[in-house]
Order: structure tokens, then sequence, then C-alpha cells
């Protein structure tokens, strides 16, 4: 075969061995998902705001009052909410960088690095969720996150740790009449959910990479690589 020759597996071998293969297929990884995500969240788009359970339902039987609601608050919400397709593909695109442009330790440290992009990752989307719901309260109307409902149930353990969310990625209709005091009691309770949910992420944030630098201390001890991302030592040449 034309150009199949012993070079061409030492090549491919160098290639393997330097880790070069790995690093680029796990980068492509992240850019391939990052890709996907934009897609899925452009098709959630369509199904929020144009399908048959669209956030519009009903929009015709409302009050002019409530029906300028709805108006002032839809492009806020949307673009809080596009926080989270749009943060989430930065982060994997600047990761699939970070992952080839670092010296290689083994595949191990790369899914240690893994393990903390997931992380990041994960505490973004219930973050701009509660801001959402708090922007929802403050106009009292339903919560609009196209990127959110179908996503909801892979944060359910996240969203049990804050019960001060009792809106957390449910739709739901406006408020009755009500006091001054009973609306700002509202809001203040959506302003604690924001805050508790910046804190319980945080925490979520901190044990991903507590768990991927610990694995990459093991690594590092037990088989005497170096973490991943950091050059080893270079012992100076011994004068013969």
């Amino acid at each position: 075969m034309v150009g199949f020759d012993g070079t061409f597996i030492d090549q491919l071998l160098d290639e393997l061995d330097g880790g070069k293969v790995f690093q680029r297929a796990c980068a492509w990884l992240f850019r391939l998902s990052a890709v996907g995500f934009v897609l899925t969240s452009l098709l959630f788009f369509v199904t929020a705001t144009f399908g048959s359970d669209s956030w519009f339902n009903g929009f015709g039987d409302f009050t002019i009052w409530v029906k300028t609601r709805y108006i002032v608050s839809f492009p806020i919400m949307l673009a809080i909410s596009l926080l989270i397709p749009i943060t989430i593909t930065l982060i994997l695109l600047r990761r699939a960088r970070d992952i080839e442009s670092r010296q290689y330790s083994g595949l191990v440290a790369i899914w240690l690095r893994v393990i903390k992009v997931a992380g990041e990752v994960l505490v973004v989307i219930p973050v701009v969720q509660s801001l959402v719901v708090l922007e929802a309260k403050v106009f009292q109307v339903r919560v609009y996150n196209p990127f959110f409902l179908d996503w909801s149930s892979l944060f359910r353990p996240l969203r049990a740790m804050v019960g001060a969310i009792s809106q957390f990625g449910q739709s739901s209709y406006g408020y009755g009449a009500m006091t001054v005091g009973q609306y700002f009691r509202i809001i203040g309770g959506g302003a604690v959910a924001v805050i508790g949910t910046v804190a319980v992420c945080f925490g979520v944030l901190v044990l991903f990479y507590l768990v991927a630098e610990i694995g990459e201390l093991l690594y590092f001890f037990l088989l005497r690589r170096p973490a991943f991302g950091q050059q080893a030592a270079q012992e100076p040449p011994r004068a013969r």
C-alpha cells in the first residue's frame, strides 16, 4: 500500500506514546459537545417558545396589565437564560484549547481534567435558573427558560439542597392580588434563593475540583508522574 510503511507506523506509535492522539480526541470531544449543546438549546428554544406547550399559551386571555408584564419580561428572561448555552459553549471551547496546549501526563490526568470541566458546566444551569426565577417573581409571570426544561431531571439532587427555590424549573403562573409587603417578601425569597443557589453551586464546584486534585496527587505520588499540566522537573546533565 502506497505511503503505508514503517515510517507511518513509527509516527503513529510516537503520537500515541506522546499522548497527542488522546489530547486531540478529548479536545474534539469537547468541541463536538459544544456544537451539540448549541443545537439542542436551539431546539429547546423553538419548542418552549412556539410549541404546543409554549410560554405564551393563554396569552390572548390575559388582561392588558398581565400582557404588558409578559411582553416586558420576555426579552429579559430570554437574555438571562441565554447565559446557559453561551457560557457552557465558551467553557467547553476554552477547555478544548487547554487540553491540546498542556503537557501530556497520561490518560488518567486527562480524565481528572474532565472531572473539573464537568463541575464547571454543571453549576452554570442552576445559577442561571435561579436568576430567571427571581426575574419571574419581579414581574409576576411564568418562568421562561427554554434551556433548562428538558435538563431539570439531571439536577434533582442539587435542587433538593436548595429548599428555598420552591419554583425551581417549574412553570408557575402569575400571582393573584397581594399587598406591597407580600410582593416584596416574594422578591426577597427569590433573592435568598439566588444566594443559596450560588453558595451551593460553589460548594459543588469546589467538591469537583477537590476530587480531581486529590486524584492528581495520588497519580503523582503513586506513579511518580507530574500532575496534569505541570512541567516535569528536569535534572541537569551529569558531567562525564
